[in-house]
């Protein structure tokens, strides 16, 4: 493991811009500040206290960024592998994965707040290429769900405990099943295939074990990156017979709403916070890919990034702050990615 830490001063820093969306709703004591962070970072997410983390890509190195601008990088085993941090709890602590760059094979590790590292493997997760265990989101017991592709490439779920017990599972009649957010309660949800075609729908099990399985009304098939609250309510997205993807909020009860953002051609819905509000990626004809904020009265609001070909919301906190990432030309006719904070 390697890790160390820097403070960027001055105007090295960050970027911090004020912005004000156009074309969407926004409430009007509001002036969002977006900062974005070096060059060749990816946000990935962010914890109530600000703290984010994320990963550099060009050395596929993780890294914690606190809210004074300390960013700590790290690598979950050795300088051969790829550590991509996916979730953060409010105790600091982080869940993520690792590729070995040698075998191509995924394992799952987490991070203390002081930055000590612990790997692991879920049973019966395969030893060959693209196969291995995968850790998506942890809550803030410290339990990691997530999923992992066995030896034959079928994909299991599993619900990793504080203290290292991983309970695997499937959606009955799944050959597939990602796990993909858990909340404080070790609610998970996340999707399913019975066989790894498009052919996918939502799910949600209960911290007893309870799996329910569900398809927004109208969807041909529900799409990745779905995320649960504190209050079991799910967000994420589905595609209708005619291959349009639209946003969906699913309540505890089973109620949906579905919603698309303003000239959105597609809309990608990405993490949700107790508060309801959800974040996510659009696509529209004249600003690239922005991204968006719904809050829970239905209100949406735009997240733009100046010069950006397209920025990918990837997490939320209580107070509605978002990180994601964002594609900007570059010289050359090349592109850099940048990760921000967009703070409401």
């Amino acid at each position: 493991m390697a890790a160390n830490s820097w403070k960027l001063s001055g105007a090295l820093r960050c970027l911090c811009i004020v912005l004000v969306p156009l074309g969407f709703a926004a409430p009007l004591s509001a002036k969002p500040v977006l900062t974005l962070l070096p060059a060749d970072t990816e946000a990935n997410a962010i914890n109530d206290s600000g703290v984010v983390v994320g990963i550099i890509p060009g050395y596929g190195t993780g890294f914690v960024r606190t809210p004074d601008g300390t960013m700590t990088t790290f690598k979950a085993e050795d300088s051969y592998s790829w550590t991509t941090p996916e979730s953060i709890n409010n105790s600091g602590v982080t869940a993520g994965s690792y590729l070995v760059n040698s075998t191509y094979v995924t394992h799952g590790f987490v991070r203390d707040a002081v930055g000590g590292i612990t790997t692991f493997d879920a049973p019966g997760a395969g030893n060959q290429q693209y196969q291995g265990t995968f850790a998506q989101s942890i809550n803030a017991q410290g339990v990691i769900a997530g999923y992992y592709a066995d030896i034959s490439g079928h994909v299991h779920g599993y619900m990793r405990a504080a203290a290292g017990t991983v309970t695997s599972f499937d959606v009955p009649g799944a050959a597939y099943t990602w796990a993909w957010s858990i909340n404080d309660k070790s609610s998970i949800a996340g999707y399913w295939s019975a066989d790894n075609s498009t052919n996918y729908h939502g799910f949600v099990r209960s911290a007893a074990g309870k799996i329910t399985t569900f398809d927004p009304p109208g969807a041909a098939y529900v799409g990745y990156g779905t995320a649960i609250n504190l209050k079991g309510v799910i967000t994420g997205t589905y595609t209708d017979e005619t291959n349009v993807a639209h946003g969906y909020v699913r309540q505890p009860g089973g109620a949906f709403t579905t919603f698309d953002i303003p000239s959105g051609l597609i809309v990608y819905s990405n993490a949700i916070n107790t508060k309801g509000t959800v974040a996510g990626t659009g696509g529209q004809s004249k600003t690239g890919f922005p991204g968006f904020v719904r809050y829970q009265n239905g209100t949406i609001r735009a997240i733009n990034v100046p010069k950006s070909m397209g920025n990918y919301t990837s997490g939320i906190n209580k107070d509605g702050v978002v990180v994601g990432s964002a594609q900007v030309p570059a010289a050359h006719h090349q592109t850099e990615w940048y990760g921000f904070i967009w703070t409401p």
